[in-house]
């Protein structure tokens, strides 16, 4: 490293280390009345896209997690945003929440929700999760990363590792295919002689086992 001004520095587990992945699929609500909520969803769509699917209806419907996008307009710039929020804890819908710090953005102090929040809410504990800090700028894309983990995405596998897992659920979904085929075949004689002199006994046995066959394999490797 002569003559480097700088040298780079990977921390382990650092968040941006490691690219994340949806194992299992994930319906993000964005609600209209959350302004700003679809766009926060979009970008971490496509940032990680897979499987994670936003619905912006007026209600949960199939959504597994709702995102609570939060800046100076949340709970002010449309009412409905309060009822849907006590709708989706009632139903007991993960609520992952954003809380914006950009400006440009409407970013605010967080004090600021603990007034314009309805105070149902706020007895009833939805600020005791922690809110995910939006930044701006390098530190945006930990922001996104930190909450993609909240939605339930986890470090991707390498591309043998995932192989291999494909194959085994490959394998276990197509169990009824498999055909195992044993065969076998044994003869035995035996005679036995005492005349009180001494005894003489002979056995002979055949065997023949074939080897298991397991068809359909080669169609999953």
């Amino acid at each position: 490293y002569a003559g480097e001004d700088a040298l780079p520095l990977c921390i382990p587990g650092e968040i941006r280390a490691s690219k994340l992945a949806f194992p299992k699929p994930v319906v993000l609500w964005a609600s209209p009345a959350n302004a700003g909520a679809l766009d926060l969803a979009n970008e971490i769509a496509t940032t990680f896209g897979g499987r994670l699917t936003i619905s912006t209806a007026n209600e949960p419907g199939q959504a597994t997690h709702m995102l609570l996008y939060l800046n100076k307009d949340s709970f002010v710039s449309d009412e409905r945003l309060a009822d849907q929020v006590k709708q989706a804890r009632e139903g007991r819908l993960k609520i992952v929440m954003a809380h914006e710090n950009d400006p440009e953005k409407g970013g605010c102090q967080f004090s600021r929700f603990f007034e314009v929040t309805p105070q149902e809410l706020i007895a009833g504990g939805l600020y005791k999760s922690l809110a995910r800090s939006c930044f701006p700028g390098r530190h945006h894309p930990v922001s996104l990363a930190l909450l993609a983990k909240d939605l339930g995405a986890t470090p991707a596998r390498s591309g043998s590792v995932a192989s291999m897992r494909r194959l085994s659920d490959s394998i276990a979904e197509h169990g009824s295919r498999f055909v195992l085929k044993i065969r076998r075949r044994s003869s035995a004689r035996a005679t036995t002689a005492g005349d009180g002199s001494g005894g003489e006994a002979t056995v002979s046995v055949d065997s023949e086992e074939s080897a298991v066959s397991v068809e359909a394999v080669q169609e999953h490797v």
